[in-house]
């Protein structure tokens, strides 16, 4: 299961973590459109108009991302792995579209803008191979603290 099913998995079956986790991803973070819906149905509150939607898909997706519940035999740690992965491929792609307006920029001032913010997401980022993201950590810890 990829880290934005994951998530998705994660909160149809512990739904008291919702709100920690929008503070940290978005629906703008979900490539599959079905999965971002269902991210957007579960933000708003509302997973139960997944029946009535007019993509079939919805509904299917969402029936197997509720089932296996034993497949989160720790699911603070899931989460935060998915989360991490998600947040750290969202930052690299960040960071390769103002390298792209870097290489078409030639106002010194926005270069240096450009620059900067580049740098401070190189630095944000966790190592390759590493699977933790700072925010990712705050949410467990969050969690921890409130379970």
């Amino acid at each position: 299961m990829g880290p934005e099913r994951m998530v998705l998995h994660v909160l149809l079956n512990r739904t008291e973590w919702v709100e920690d986790v929008l503070e940290m991803i978005q629906a703008e973070d979900f490539r599959d459109p079905i999965d971002r819906r269902i991210f957007e149905l579960i933000a708003a509150d509302d997973i139960d108009a997944a029946r009535s939607d007019p993509d079939p898909r919805i509904a299917s997706r969402l029936e197997r991302l509720r089932g296996d519940v034993e497949d989160l035999t720790h699911p603070r740690e899931q989460l935060h792995d998915a989360m991490a992965r998600i947040q750290n491929r969202s930052s690299g792609s960040l960071a390769e579209g103002l390298r792209k307006e870097l290489a078409h920029t030639v106002e010194e001032e926005r270069q240096a803008e450009l620059i900067r913010e580049i740098d401070r997401l190189r630095k944000e980022r966790p190592e390759k191979g590493a699977n933790q993201g700072a925010a990712a950590w705050a949410v467990l810890r969050h969690l921890e603290k409130g379970s």
